[in-house]
């Protein structure tokens, strides 16, 4: 078993450091263990949510499967279009096959770098997962050489959305909740803040191609919840990668008051508003809805739940299946998988330490039945 971290592409480390036995090696002359090459999301290592999880479930299969793992973390396009090339011309040179080598992207951007790179799109003998991805985001060119596996986030953010809205008319409060976005290209995220919005009881009239920003930001708009896209702020850097500006925005948002709950879809650039709650010594205005992973140890007492993805099981599934169908992987190994929130591979988890005592795990539950029907819908019934 053996593990490579690159976070920075250097061809170097990656010939000295995978393996005590160069003979075992990608680097070295025979190559008999399964290797899984893992791409990131840009910067994502570190993000203690969505890679982080994704990560710990590799690392969990690398341990009992006793495999290689390479792992790329880029900091952007051009350093994962170098990684890719350097790995991809390495599988090629040592001649590995489908049943040797699972590929693993993280992240809709290298969706583009994989139909640029001429060795891929060759024919390159390489088992390929895009993570988290609808089937339809694959272009036909690319549909042949790539498996797809899904975990649509519908059913969770409605009923993250429908608890808030309990609380308000139970306990007679305003949630006021503010949805962090990381871009205003996302149109998979921007489902999701309307899934919430839905389970919230509000309106959102705008579909993707006709929205008014402006509104979102300012809550001028139907509803009593506001919309931050991150983008707006310092455009260089990926939106998953904010976690200062977010900081910024937190302690202008926690002067004013006038938001209860952040609900942020936004990846690693969450963070930001944790360090916030822990510099601020009086504590914060507003709570926090943990998303992708359980964050209520990160703010212990001002998370009241999490929206949870499953990443890690998925992740550690699909190797599973990939070693299984190794000897017939056309076959036997599905084009397109979907995990869904009746399946549990998200849902709702509640915070034992958050000082809100509404969200019980009786109320959690409660909104269950209702959250399978709204993402089904949306899904076709799929399960």
């Amino acid at each position: 078993m053996k593990f490579v971290f690159l976070l920075f592409f250097l061809a170097s480390l990656f010939v000295s450091c995978s393996s005590e036995d160069s003979s075992n090696s990608l680097a070295g002359g025979n190559f008999d263990e399964p290797l899984v090459c893992v791409f990131y999301g840009y910067n994502g290592l570190g993000d203690l949510t969505y890679n982080d999880s994704i990560n710990s479930g590799i690392s969990k299969a690398e341990k009992n499967f006793d495999l290689i793992q390479l792992a790329y973390s880029p900091v952007d396009r051009d350093e994962a279009r170098k990684s890719m090339n350097y790995i991809f011309t390495e599988i090629k040179e040592k001649s590995l096959t489908k049943k040797h080598v699972l590929c693993i992207f993280i992240g809709p951007e290298y969706i583009n770098l994989l139909g640029e790179n001429e060795i891929f799109m060759a024919g390159l003998p390489v088992t390929a997962f895009m993570f988290d991805t609808p089937e339809s985001d694959i272009p036909e060119s690319l549909k042949d050489k790539i498996h797809t596996v899904f975990i649509p986030y519908y059913g969770a953010c409605y009923a993250a959305g429908k608890l808030l809205r309990m609380e308000k008319e139970e306990l007679n409060t305003q949630p006021n909740p503010l949805i962090v976005l990381p871009d205003k290209k996302n149109e998979l995220l921007f489902d999701y803040a309307r899934a919430f919005i839905t389970g919230l009881g509000e309106q959102f009239p705008y579909s993707f191609d006709d929205v008014d920003w402006d509104a979102l930001l300012t809550g001028n708009n139907s509803g009593n919840y506001t919309i931050l896209s991150l983008n707006n702020y310092l455009i260089e850097k990926s939106g998953f990668d904010k976690a200062d500006t977010l900081y910024m925005y937190a302690r202008l948002v926690d002067i004013n008051g006038d938001v209860k709950y952040f609900f942020p879809l936004c990846g690693g650039s969450s963070l930001g508003l944790f360090h916030y709650v822990q510099d601020c010594p009086r504590g914060p205005s507003f709570s926090i809805i943990g998303v992708d992973s359980d964050m209520s140890s990160y703010a212990p007492l001002y998370v009241p739940f999490s929206v949870v993805k499953d990443s890690g099981r998925v992740a550690y599934e699909l190797i599973e299946q990939w070693l299984k169908s190794a000897e017939n992987i056309e076959e036997s190994l599905p084009k397109s998988q979907l995990k869904t929130f009746r399946q549990g591979y998200t849902y709702i988890a509640d915070s034992p330490y958050s000082l809100d005592f509404f969200f019980t795990n009786e109320i959690i539950e409660s909104v269950y039945d209702e959250a399978v029907e709204y993402e089904e819908g949306i899904l076709g019934g799929a399960q």
